[in-house]
């Protein structure tokens, strides 16, 4: 190989290390968060490496988010759980489950598909899109 060759495969190397060196576009430390709330969120998900906390990361982006409006939240998908255990859910086969859950939960929760909103808004106003009703239906499975 001659010199050029040497010094391209020398750059094209050192160029990889650089890139699988940067595992990360903003470190912990910088982050600013504009409440309490979001800050204890992220800090018991990461730092404290409690993976279960996804409703408060979901609420974290609300600026109203507080843990009485937590747990109120929690109240509504408990409840919504009780009830499709009340009905026997549990003895169902897994098509009828995850039917009896949809109907369950958009007959008490969603009420109008938009396009752009937040996870908390389907607690306010029952608004949801594709993202938001997928965490919501997350939650309700994993809670049952």
């Amino acid at each position: 190989m001659n010199k050029p060759g040497y010094l391209i495969l020398f750059l094209s190397i050192l160029a990889s290390h650089i890139l699988i060196a940067q595992d990360s576009l903003v470190s912990y430390k910088d982050i600013k968060y504009t409440s309490d709330f979001e800050r204890d969120a992220f800090n018991s998900f990461f730092k404290k490496n409690d993976k279960s906390q996804y409703l408060n990361l979901l609420m974290a982006v609300s600026t109203a988010a507080s843990k009485e409006e937590l747990g109120n939240i929690q109240n509504r998908i408990g409840g919504i759980t009780n009830l499709l255990i009340s009905y026997g859910i549990d003895k169902k086969k897994p098509e009828k489950k995850v039917k009896s859950v949809y109907d369950q939960v958009h007959t008490s929760l969603l009420k109008k598909y938009e396009m752009e909103n937040r996870f908390y808004e389907i607690f306010i106003t029952g608004n949801y899109n594709c993202v938001t009703a997928t965490a919501l239906y997350a939650l309700v499975f994993e809670d049952l």
